[in-house]
């Protein structure tokens, strides 16, 4: 694992010996305060297409939320650009993606190609890889970094969620 602030950080996808590479992105500070106030859905956006299929569920789903009071403008648009960064990374045209309330505790599996996870808001995810469920975590993702998974190690890999207030997480996965 490898983890930065820096831009750079994404460089580190192209080693063999990383399982994940966590961009621990610095984001304007009234992103944190509009997710604590934040009215939105549980699953926000859900499926699995083309990117121009899955960018124009995300602008059509924008359009139906911007108007309600509450609705943090800038996470369809983080999204968006989340979701076009790891296509061009992966060289993949197809994707399932889950935008989601975070559930009290439960537990996400991943699938072998490469892998974006997001938190937004407070909670707290745990990442876990190559250690039966159970098991104590190995690392805490921060609020807002990315953590990309290139979906080239053997072992299983899961994220534990556990939501203490206002969550949301965001799960892209190329095909």
């Amino acid at each position: 694992m490898r983890a930065s602030g820096l831009n750079g950080a994404i460089a580190d996808l192209t080693r063999l010996d990383l399982d994940m590479v966590v961009w621990a992105r610095r984001v304007p500070a009234h992103w944190s305060e509009a997710m604590r106030d934040a009215r939105l859905p549980d699953d926000i956006v859900v499926g699995t297409g083309t990117i121009a299929q899955m960018k124009e569920r995300i602008d059509a789903t924008h359009d139906s939320l911007s108007g309600q009071p509450h609705y943090p403008g800038f996470l369809l648009e983080d999204v968006k650009h989340t979701m076009a960064l790891l296509a061009a990374l992966a060289g993949a045209n197809r994707v399932t993606m889950r935008l989601s309330r975070c559930a009290t505790e439960h537990r996400l599996r991943l699938r072998a190609g490469m892998t974006v996870f997001c938190l937004y808001g407070e909670g707290a995810a745990y990442w876990n890889s190559g250690v039966p469920s159970g098991e104590a975590s190995l690392t805490a993702f921060a609020p807002f970094g990315l953590a990309f998974m290139p979906g080239q190690a053997s072992d299983p890999v899961a994220i534990a969620l556990t939501a203490r207030a206002q969550a949301w997480y965001l799960l892209i996965e190329t095909h």
